[in-house]
């Protein structure tokens, strides 16, 4: 909560408790598809962020955050990574079944 990462620490909260919170007791939010997309992605960051404050701090005393070039490069390897695994596994498993697909030609 303090120190080089309480930035990080409070983002994260606000990521995963006050946006969801404060966007999810309007029934217009829940309605519409972009804003529901927009809260997923904020709540992903939000999760990305959990992740890093449960890795990165015990690696390094003292250190600050993406303080080198070999961390951001693994942070991209990491991101690049993830998305080459997810649009691989959207080709062999696609989000629409093919019912629903013939659903919307007919």
């Amino acid at each position: 909560m303090y120190g080089h990462y309480g930035g990080y620490f409070w983002t994260m909260i606000a990521c995963l408790i006050g946006v969801p919170i404060l966007t999810m007791i309007f029934a217009r939010v829940k309605r519409m598809r972009w804003s529901l997309t927009l809260v997923t992605l904020v709540i992903l960051v939000g999760m990305w962020i959990n992740r890093y404050l449960m890795v990165v701090p015990g690696l390094k005393d003292g250190d600050s955050p993406f303080s080198s070039m070999a961390e951001v490069l693994v942070a991209v390897m990491f991101f690049s990574g993830f998305f080459f695994v997810l649009f691989w596994a959207y080709r062999f498993f696609p989000l629409l079944s093919a019912w629903q697909l013939r659903e919307e030609v007919d």
